[in-house]
Parts: structure tokens; sequence; C-alpha cells
């Protein structure tokens, strides 16, 4: 299994569950992805979890597989979502976990300054052909 960090997008909510302990956190700029090594996606690690030794990493996806079982029962309408989420969770947590090196974390950082750097020069861009810039020019000519 892999965390591969992403920006977190405008879509996404401000507050969403722990994949590896289920509680909610405060998503930052950085979201931290965890994906299967079959590139499965399993969902969001809070930032507290990233920074878990890679055993106690393993033993609450455990108990989240564990927690899914549990659940299976209490909600037997639904108990093949909760079995087969179980087992995901589960066969993740047998795979040797790779954290993000903090040289990525940088590059990360550094890829979503320059992405919103150029969002907002297009932004600016956008505003000065739909009138700023077209204002001036025409109190210009008049002044002529």
């Amino acid at each position: 299994m892999k965390i591969h960090l992403e920006r977190k997008l405008s879509s996404c909510p401000d507050r969403i569950p722990c994949t590896v302990c289920h509680e909610l956190f405060w998503v930052p700029d950085i979201r931290a992805l965890l994906y299967s090594d079959n590139n499965l996606l399993q969902g969001d690690v809070c930032p507290e979890c990233v920074k878990l030794s890679a055993s106690k990493f393993q033993q609450k996806l455990r108990n989240q597989a564990n927690r899914f079982v549990q659940e299976a029962f209490t909600h037997p309408e639904r108990s093949d979502a909760f079995h087969a989420r179980a087992v995901e969770l589960l066969e993740t947590s047998e795979e040797k976990i790779k954290f993000p090196t903090f040289l990525q974390w940088s590059i990360k950082k550094i890829q979503i300054f320059c992405e919103e750097s150029r969002e907002l020069e297009a932004a600016r861009l956008g505003l000065d052909r739909y009138g700023c810039g077209g204002r001036s020019q025409s109190l210009g000519q008049k002044s002529l």
C-alpha cells in the first residue's frame, strides 16, 4: 500500500472521516490518499495517521476492518457492502506501506503553489479581457 499526495479540490468537503482511524478531520491543502498495491483507492488518511509507524498504521486498518464486520451484523440489509469493505481493508493492512518522503511533500507543496499562481493569473487575465483593460483604453482614446 502507498500514500499518494494530491491537491485538495474545491469540491472536497472540509471534514471527512479518516480511512485508518475513522475520526473526522479537517482536510488540509494536501490530501493523503491511501491506495492498495493493486491501485485501489481506499480513502483519505488524516495527518495524525500519516505520522504513525507502519505497524500501528496496519493495526488501525485491521481495527477498521473489524468495525465493518460488526456493522455487517447490525445492518444485515447492507452486510455484503460491509463485508466487502472489511476484506479490502484487511487485505490492504497486510501490504507493506510506503509513506511519502519529505521530498514528495515538498514537491507537492511547490506544485500546488504553481497551480494556484497559474489559476490566479488566468483569472486576472480573464478579468482584463472582460472590462478592466478595455475601460482604461477607451478612456485614453476619449482624451485624444
